[in-house]
């Protein structure tokens, strides 16, 4: 293994820890969603950047120097406004203390509801066009496989990095029962504020 390879490796590994520690809709929605119904509920939200990235990537280094800064400015629009719902759905199922009963009545809601968020939310569209992507051109113009072995090591370090939290707040549900109902609201109105700065940002600019 070249150093090369393994430079791209390292870096990698640290922007998919930093990404996954990164405030964002993404990550409000996993903690609600684990607090709400534990690991199996916030699991699939971690996996949520592989099946979103699958088309948001492809695309973002294709047009990584045409991408138009009004599509992010929509995009976010689109992003908040959902966000906003979903917060307002958890707080229905928050306020009636139905929150694993709502859940499990629809199946592959958690990760549907995880995948548009993504999909919606410009903080994906921004970070791969500023960081993740001018590395990945650049590793791909030297070899295929520093390419790849940088986008897994992103990704597999982002989503490890999400279901070690994962864990830590499924044992925090489990040992302090009490506390998860108050932790839960605060996850709520964290997931709403951020569903109205992305609305106040693509209004503003």
């Amino acid at each position: 293994m070249d150093n090369n390879l393994l430079s791209l490796i390292a870096q990698g590994a640290m922007l998919g820890i930093a990404a996954a520690a990164t405030p964002g809709p993404l990550l409000a929605y996993l903690i609600t969603q684990t607090l709400s119904g534990g690991w199996k509920r916030g699991a699939p939200v971690a996996f949520a950047p592989l099946l979103s990235d699958l088309i948001l990537v492809p695309v973002i280094l294709l047009l990584l120097k045409q991408l138009h800064p009004l599509a992010l400015r929509l995009v976010g629009l689109g992003g908040g406004i959902f966000v906003l719902y979903t917060a307002w759905k958890l707080w229905l199922s928050w306020r009636t203390r139905q929150e694993e009963q709502l859940l499990e009545a629809k199946p592959g809601l958690t990760l549907r509801q995880a995948v548009l968020i993504n999909f919606l939310s410009p903080g994906a569209y921004a970070y791969w066009t500023t960081v993740n992507g001018p590395i990945v051109i650049n590793a791909w113009n030297n070899s295929i496989g520093h390419a790849v072995g940088f986008a897994a090591a992103f990704y597999g370090f982002f989503v490890g990095s999400m279901l070690v939290l994962v864990m830590a707040l499924h044992f925090t549900r489990q040992k302090a029962p009490k506390l998860v109902r108050g932790l839960m609201i605060l996850g709520i109105i964290i997931l709403a504020g951020f569903g109205l700065l992305l609305i106040y940002r693509a209004i503003t600019g």
